[in-house]
């Protein structure tokens, strides 16, 4: 049941469901940690003054206004035990990818709230974020991948995005495209699902699309896709929730994941079969054959230096 954070006595116990208010409120309780899924507890009821809550382990006093855009669920009573979460050591590795400006920063600050790590990738001017959630129990880390329109390896942001998927391995990929601008992200989109994590596409920014009168059909492009498709509008906090549900569904394998990979013109093809034949014997093992060998003929010059010098 959901209700909201207003609604609970001191004692209770639920987690955050969801967000309303505006951007600007949202923003700021995703600040404070109150992001989906974050384990709550209520130190002091708001009566007679502001609430006092227990969030990721620290203290947040909260004025009634901004207590009643919060809601939770899962409530439980003041001597109930918090079953404890995923260890650290265990927690799944969920890369963020997409274009720049297409809200994945929103997306990022939304989950992660206040367990955020900002630092530089190893030897890299770049800077790396990545940070901590919940959901159901499960522990996750998110990493946030340097903005990028390819994972061809012609500037720094892409070499980055690229070697952690490919040598990180992350358990699942979320790519945050725009929907307003929807065929501009499509040639990421296809990159990423030739690689072999799997993918979520959070349709982000449908809000906007709706308004310049653009209007995608979420299902439709799922199917299309063959991968989960999640629309979703983070500015407002639309669509949290949703994306949630479906990452858990994904970890434990609830959901069918066929993508449609992209293909080659038929012209292509035959060469295209021939140099993965030829480069199977020397590629590395965290590297897809025919993922290579597509590179090798879009002239990637990184991958053309790594067999030249074999």
């Amino acid at each position: 049941m959901t209700v909201h954070l207003t609604d609970l006595e001191s004692g209770a116990q639920g987690m955050v469901h969801r967000l309303t208010g505006g951007h600007s409120l949202v923003s700021r309780l995703a600040a404070l940690g109150f992001t989906p899924g974050a384990p709550v507890t209520v130190l002091r009821s708001g009566s007679g003054g502001p609430l006092l809550v227990s969030i990721r382990g620290s203290r947040v006093a909260l004025g009634i206004g901004e207590a009643e855009n919060i809601e939770v669920l899962g409530v439980t009573g003041e001597n109930a035990e918090t079953p404890p979460l995923t260890p650290e050591s265990a927690a799944r590795v969920i890369a963020l990818a997409g274009q720049p400006n297409v809200g994945k920063s929103t997306v990022f600050n939304l989950l992660t709230g206040m367990n955020q790590h900002v630092g530089n990738w190893t030897g890299k001017t770049v800077e790396q974020k990545k940070g901590d959630f919940s959901y159901k129990q499960t522990a996750y880390t998110l990493v946030d991948l340097p903005g990028t329109y390819s994972l061809t390896a012609a500037s720094e942001e892409e070499r980055i995005a690229r070697e952690f998927i490919l040598h990180d391995h992350p358990d699942l990929v979320v790519a945050v495209v725009d929907a307003a601008v929807l065929e501009r992200s499509l040639y990421l989109l296809a990159e990423l699902l030739l690689l072999p994590a799997p993918v979520i596409l959070a349709l982000n920014m449908m809000d906007v699309a709706e308004k310049e009168g653009i209007h995608v059909e979420p299902k439709v492009l799922e199917t299309a896709l063959g991968i989960p498709v999640v629309p979703m509008a983070a500015s407002h906090n639309q669509g949290m929730q949703e994306l949630l549900e479906t990452i858990e569904a994904m970890e434990q394998g609830s959901i069918p994941y066929h993508p449609n990979r992209p293909s080659i013109l038929p012209a292509h093809r035959e060469v295209l079969a021939q140099l993965q034949k030829l480069i199977e014997p020397a590629t590395p093992q965290d590297l897809p054959a025919g993922w290579a060998a597509l590179k090798l003929l879009e002239g990637d010059e990184e991958l053309i230096r790594l067999f030249q010098a074999q």
